[in-house]
């Protein structure tokens, strides 16, 4: 899991009428070196070679505060 996040400075803020804004990005499961040839390398078991992998998730976000 990898999150990055910025926060505007106040001093921008009252020009524009928020009390608060973030910007973030957070990636879960997005780089995997293996050389399993299975579907999903978590797995402990090798029953799962025929199951769904873990997914790749990016999440791009920006939290307004009034």
């Amino acid at each position: 899991h990898f999150s990055i996040g910025y926060n505007v400075k106040e001093k921008k803020l009252e020009e524009i009428g928020f009390k608060s804004i973030k910007t973030f990005i957070n990636a879960e499961n997005y780089l995997t070196f293996t050389k399993w040839k299975g579907f999903d390398v978590e797995s402990a078991s090798s029953a799962s070679q025929w199951g769904y992998p873990t997914p790749r998730i990016l999440s791009l976000g920006i939290e307004l505060g009034f």
